[in-house]
C-alpha cells in the first residue's frame, strides 16, 4: 500500500513537472522561440495550423507582400500594424535602410523606437521634427513620480539613454490608427520619401 502512495505521488510529480515544461515552452516570453495557432476559413472549412516563431513571420511576410503593390501605402500600413501583431516587431522604410520607422510589438503594445546611434543610422538629424509630430498627435513625455505616483497617459514617450546610444520610445498601447498617422507623417513630412516606395520587414 505504501509504495503505491509512492508511485502516485512520482507519477503526479512527473506530470507537474512535464505540464511546467510544456508551458515554459509554449508561453514563457522567449520572444524568438515562441508557437502560434493560426486559425482561418479555408473555402468553408475551418482550418488550423501551428507554426514556430521562423515559420510565422515568414508567413505573415508573404501574405502581405501579396496586398502590398495592390493597397493604400497608408492603408497597407494600418493593415501590417494589424496583422503582424503576433510578430515581434515591424521596420518599415522608402528605400533607404538609414532613414526608418520601427515598432516593436513583442510586449503586447505598439512601441516605436526611433534610436539615435552615432555613425550607424540618420535618424538624430531628425528628433525635433519627430518630435513636433508627436505635439501634433498630442503625445506627451511620461512624466516622472509626482507625490509618489507615476502618472501616465493612455499614449506617451519615453527616452531611453544607454551607453552608446539614446532611444525615443513611443507608447501608442493598442492605438493602430495612431501608429498608423504617425509612420505616416513621418515619412511623407519629416523625411519627404514617396510612399509608394514602401517596404516592410517582420521580426
Amino acid at each position: 500500500m505504501y509504495s503505491i502512495v509512492i508511485l502516485i505521488k512520482e507519477i503526479i510529480i512527473k506530470i507537474l513537472v512535464f505540464l511546467i515544461k510544456g508551458y515554459y515552452f509554449l508561453f514563457k516570453k522567449d520572444y524568438y522561440n515562441k508557437h502560434h495557432l493560426e486559425i482561418v476559413w479555408d473555402n468553408g472549412n475551418l482550418r488550423a495550423s501551428w507554426f514556430n516563431h521562423n515559420d510565422y513571420v515568414v508567413l505573415k511576410e508573404s501574405e502581405l507582400n501579396e496586398t502590398l503593390l495592390e493597397s493604400d501605402p497608408e492603408e497597407f500600413i494600418n493593415l501590417v500594424l494589424s496583422e503582424a501583431k503576433n510578430c515581434n516587431f515591424i521596420i518599415f522604410d522608402c528605400g533607404d535602410d538609414e532613414r526608418f520607422v520601427q515598432f516593436w510589438l513583442g510586449d503586447g503594445e505598439i512601441m516605436a523606437s526611433w534610436p539615435i546611434i552615432k555613425k550607424t543610422n540618420k535618424l538624430g538629424k531628425y528628433i525635433y521634427p519627430m518630435l513636433g509630430v508627436l505635439n501634433e498627435l498630442d503625445i506627451t513625455q511620461r512624466p516622472t513620480k509626482v507625490g509618489g505616483l507615476i502618472r501616465t497617459k493612455y499614449q506617451y514617450y519615453e527616452v531611453k539613454q544607454e551607453r552608446d546610444f539614446k532611444d525615443y520610445q513611443i507608447h501608442f498601447a493598442d492605438n493602430i490608427d495612431e501608429a498608423t498617422r504617425f509612420t505616416t507623417v513621418i515619412f511623407t513630412k519629416v523625411f519627404k520619401q514617396d510612399l509608394d516606395k514602401l517596404r516592410f520587414k517582420l521580426g
